[in-house]
């Protein structure tokens, strides 16, 4: 993983974990059958500054703080923007779906 991952299985969010090689108890989601896995993985800053071509607006209830306008960043929106090696993200693997037990279930009028 590379920076933030939220899973969901069966669409019930089971977790979120920002570190390397943690682990997510997702019994309590699945169900019998075909199950939903969502991986959803938030990068770093810097992948999304990198691709701005110029400092986004000032939300207007930061406005009475900062002002309108962030000139003084404009330097360093240009060393930002199309920062290179950008950082590797997403799902870094191997990503594994583990058995904490196997358990035989007899099926219905079998």
């Amino acid at each position: 993983m590379g920076e933030i991952a939220e899973v969901r299985v069966n669409g019930a969010t089971v977790g979120v974990r920002w570190m390397r090689g943690q682990r997510l108890d997702v019994t309590e989601a699945l169900r019998a059958g075909m199950n939903d896995i969502e991986v959803l993985v938030t990068n770093t800053l810097i992948n999304r500054v990198s691709g701005l071509e110029e400092s986004p607006p000032v939300p207007e209830s930061l406005v009475p703080h900062y002002g309108k306008g962030l000139t003084s960043l404009k330097t360093n929106m240009q060393r930002l923007s199309n920062f290179k090696p950008l950082p590797l993200s997403g799902l870094l693997g191997p990503v594994r779906i583990l058995a904490g037990k196997e358990v035989e279930i007899p099926l219905n009028g079998a």
